[in-house]
């Protein structure tokens, strides 16, 4: 008996076993195939999805609930490059936008239809949405564009007027206890002027989501004059940054005649690469933008003190940190005096009540160096009027400002160290940051 009878014979008698193993194996290789194909297939309609929402856009920098002047967005920026030739050239920036973006709600004026969470997105000109059919058109003052998802979600057509209800940008977050209540949002109503398929950038978003958002769009300057601001944007956007690469000259070998007679060889547009265009953007960016988006505002106080504060009523660390390092390096002869003002609910001994008042924690010199932490120092007006001395005791009740609108109260017992006069340093009303609300409020309601 030769090998190969003995292969062929083996095969005929294992044939079942064999035809097992083979379509097991092709069910295997099916399935693994299968897998990665819709894999592949979901990630790049994912990308594409992504890519539809991004539109032109190339570059973006949100700031949130920070606003910002619109002027300090230059428009074109210089962002010098080395080509392949070793030639350092500059690239054209051909579209960018200072956007003011919000949120809020939208209805029907009858009611009969209403949209939860609708992105708001004032633009400075409806060249924004690419191909459009009104790109070109002579819009209205209060224009307003609505992407299909919400124009269906409405059952709105162009010419039908809608309510919108837009949030107001607030220094302080709408959960907190102390933040105004009664005037955190404005109504506008406008005509929807048409409506933008996605393939207009009307679906445009900053954020994956497997749902389309519900956009918005309007004039930048009706949407500043809703909100109550004044040429205040926080999105800022522009599309992808190129230069043009001219071919060196025709080389020696060519004929003369092809230069000579207008031929030109083929000008190269090429795509600044994204990292590249972030980081010199991020460069350029002028110092006083950090210095608007954080709020920031530096004044004279009592006698020579410097005051920093933020519009934001509380001061970021990273802002802290920054200006102790400079007090420290460059203001040797002085330091620097953190301050914390909050407002309280009652000042309270035995049964006389002082209430609503705004309570100072600081160091030297508004405080005595050997203070304790159980210690308090107070005012001869609110001496007088609780009836104090030193070493008596005294309530101080407050809401947690982390407790949302909870309204949760917390009561500390403090001993009284020492009574000042409201004079000098200790007379300072700067010392009371602007509580939206409330330092102007004519009632304590």
């Amino acid at each position: 008996m030769t090998l190969w009878t003995l292969i062929r014979r083996s095969l005929r008698f294992h044939a079942r076993s064999h035809l097992g193993v083979v379509l097991g194996a092709a069910v295997g290789s099916a399935a693994l195939i299968g897998a990665l194909i819709v894999g592949d297939s979901v990630r790049e309609s994912l990308r594409e999805r992504a890519l539809q929402r991004l539109g032109w856009i190339h570059v973006a920098m949100d700031l949130g609930d920070r606003l910002v002047s619109k002027t300090f967005y230059r428009g074109t920026f210089n962002i010098p490059f080395t080509n392949s030739a070793g030639t350092l050239v500059s690239p054209i920036q051909s579209k960018a936008f200072a956007v003011l973006h919000s949120s809020g709600t939208m209805a029907r004026p009858d009611g009969t239809a209403r949209a939860r969470q609708v992105q708001v997105f004032g633009l400075q000109s409806w060249t924004f949405f690419a191909g459009s059919n009104w790109q070109n058109e002579r819009l209205p003052t209060d224009w307003l564009i609505l992407n299909e998802p919400l124009a269906e979600q409405l059952g709105a057509k162009s010419g039908d007027e809608v309510i919108l209800r837009i949030h107001k940008p607030s220094a302080l977050s709408r959960e907190a206890v102390i933040s105004p209540q009664s005037d955190m949002a404005v109504s506008v109503r406008l005509k929807v002027h048409a409506i933008a398929r996605a393939a207009e950038l009307g679906d445009f978003s900053l954020r994956q989501n497997q749902m389309p958002p519900w956009n918005a769009f309007m004039d930048l300057d009706v949407l500043n004059r809703a909100l109550g601001l004044d040429g205040k944007v926080n999105l800022m956007l522009g599309d992808a940054f190129l230069y043009r690469e001219t071919p060196d000259p025709p080389l020696s070998f060519l004929p003369s005649w092809l230069w000579n007679y207008g031929w030109r060889p083929a000008v190269k547009t090429i795509e600044l690469p994204g990292l590249l265009t972030a980081q010199e953007l991020n460069k350029q960016m002028p110092s006083s933008l950090a210095f608007e988006a954080a709020g920031l505002s530096v004044q004279r106080a009592a006698g020579n003190i410097m005051d920093l504060r933020t519009s934001r009523i509380f001061l970021d660390p990273v802002v802290v940190n920054a200006a102790t390092n400079l007090a420290v390096g460059v203001i040797t002869s002085t330091s620097t005096v953190p301050v914390f003002t909050y407002l309280v609910n009652a000042l309270q001994a035995g049964t006389n009540l002082a209430p609503y008042s705004m309570v100072t924690a600081a160091g030297a010199p508004y405080t005595p160096p050997d203070l304790k932490d159980d210690e308090i120092v107070i005012s001869e007006w609110l001496a007088q009027d609780l009836n104090l001395k030193p070493g008596a005791e005294i309530q101080l009740s407050y809401f947690l400002a982390d407790s949302a609108a909870q309204l949760v109260e917390r009561t500390n017992t403090f001993r009284v160290h020492s009574i000042v006069p409201l004079t000098g340093l200790h007379g300072d009303r700067t010392l009371m940051p602007d509580f939206p609300g409330i330092a102007k409020a004519e009632s304590t309601h």
